[in-house]
């Protein structure tokens, strides 16, 4: 189970600062990806209650390996799972269940956690699609990730419909 999975923790990856290959294999035989996906949509989510004390052991054992393997992921594709089209919540939970990652790009260095002041905007583009202007800093596992779940100002007027969450292929963007 679960407990057994934690215990897969490589020490010198933890002193490296670096993933625990070994970990992330363990967690992905034991079907951990499955736990972030709503039961709704082929995955094993039924609670908050129940991924937490799923996750706690992992959590429990390596943090890193928690957070990097499924916290991120899980944080990105809530917001999909709240407010995505089905067609969006579909196919991010095809790629979750095939062992895909995705990440979220949320904080700016600058506002910490102050959604409301993010200088990345997403505006209508000639043509059709968005225009995504400015940057964050810092992605935990965009390197890797299939899905990017981006906080975007989409409106210059203050409120709280000023920001819409954009879910983006980041194997789509142009190089650099």
């Amino acid at each position: 189970g679960v407990a057994r999975v934690a215990r897969v923790v490589e020490v010198d990856a933890d002193r490296d600062a670096v993933r625990s290959v070994p970990g992330e294999d363990a967690l992905d035989r034991s079907g951990m990806h499955r736990e972030y996906v709503p039961v709704e949509l082929g995955g094993r989510l039924t609670s908050m209650d129940t991924l937490v004390r799923v996750m706690r052991p992992v959590f429990r054992r390596d943090v890193g390996l928690g957070m990097g393997y499924g916290a991120m992921s899980f944080m990105a594709a809530a917001d999909v799972w709240m407010t995505g089209t089905e067609d969006q919540q579909a196919a991010l939970a095809r790629q979750l269940l095939r062992g895909s990652r995705a990440a979220i790009a949320q904080l700016e260095t600058a506002h910490s956690n102050d959604y409301v002041r993010s200088q990345v905007t997403a505006r209508p583009a000639p043509g059709g699609g968005l225009l995504l202007s400015g940057r964050k800093p810092v992605i935990n596992n965009l390197d890797r990730a299939d899905a990017l779940v981006l906080f975007a100002r989409t409106d210059p007027a203050p409120g709280r419909r000023s920001h819409t969450a954009v879910l983006l292929d980041p194997t789509r963007f142009p190089e650099g």
